[in-house]
């Protein structure tokens, strides 16, 4: 199967070893190989699998070529700890960030064993990323974005974890909440966003985003999911040096997590010194939420 792809992620999906598109822009070869794809967009990636591997390229090398040459599937196998110590039951998905095409969750997803090992199989070659998973009520928050060039048909190596800093801290309420309130609890720790210029129009803007200036400074940017525990206490590892701000939002559970309403909100400046030492935590104390206005009521 053959597929069509923007410059933005998102239009086609691979599954089990198999193109979709919402955009229903997927073809399939004939017995001699040959596909034809009508009416691709300007710019994007041609992306094309088969039960022997997988191949993306550029729209325009595509046309100029007429071909599109599919690479054997690879595989990483990885071993995660914290401390020294395997860290059993942590979840990590694979991803190709960038590049037009997103992964199903289920389908390229693994869980360490007793040994902190995992495994992730049948994985199109070149480079990606592996994404640590941090539960968030019934969702997930990405976090830990690890760069990994997958080789074809090679097992592709990696240990994560010990290394960086390890931060910790305790949150609390300025108000209390209500005795018995169930409330959902977490948040990101960040770099600074890269500046942005003003923009007089759409296509301006979209010819920004889009420019390899703009998604080279979002490579550079650290972004960490932080789950709180039920006693209020937070821990996050492998944390490079640089400056952060750690941000904290308690909402009520919802029954989607894009339903959940924000009550108690918290940030905290955090700075990581070069060569941290992951066997001493950093102790950031006490992170204070403090209530979230409710909206006025519309007439």
């Amino acid at each position: 199967a053959f597929a069509a792809s923007g410059s933005g992620p998102g239009g086609v999906t691979f599954r089990n070893g198999r193109l979709t598109s919402y955009q229903g822009k997927v073809v399939t070869t004939d017995a001699s190989g040959q596909f034809t794809l009508s009416s691709p967009p300007e710019s994007g990636s041609v992306v094309g699998a088969a039960e022997m591997g997988f191949g993306i390229a550029p729209i325009q090398q595509v046309r100029a070529s007429a071909r599109l040459v599919l690479q054997a599937f690879g595989s990483i196998e990885g071993t995660f700890k914290v401390g020294g110590q395997p860290v059993a039951g942590q979840e990590f998905m694979y991803s190709m960030m960038n590049v037009g095409v997103m992964f199903d969750f289920g389908s390229y997803k693994a869980t360490t064993d007793a040994e902190g090992r995992f495994s992730i199989n049948k994985l199109p070659a070149g480079e990606g990323q592996i994404v640590r998973l941090v539960k968030n009520g019934r969702g997930w928050m990405h976090s830990h974005n690890t760069d990994v060039r997958v080789e074809p048909g090679k097992t592709t190596q990696i240990t994560l974890g010990d290394s960086g800093a390890v931060v910790v801290g305790h949150v609390s309420f300025e108000t209390p909440p209500a005795e018995g309130e169930k409330l959902n609890i977490s948040g990101y720790l960040n770099t600074a966003m890269p500046v942005r210029p003003s923009f007089q129009s759409r296509e301006q803007a979209q010819a920004f985003y889009n420019s390899p200036e703009w998604r080279e400074q979002m490579k550079l940017m650290k972004h960490f999911g932080v789950a709180v525990n039920a006693d209020g206490t937070l821990a996050l590892d492998s944390i490079p040096p640089g400056n952060y701000t750690l941000s904290i939002t308690a909402s009520k559970a919802g029954s989607q997590p894009w339903e959940a309403k924000p009550v108690a909100q918290g940030q905290l400046s955090v700075t990581v010194p070069d060569n941290p030492n992951p066997f001493t935590p950093i102790t950031l104390g006490e992170i204070i939420l403090k209530p979230v206005p409710s909206p006025s009521p519309t007439r």
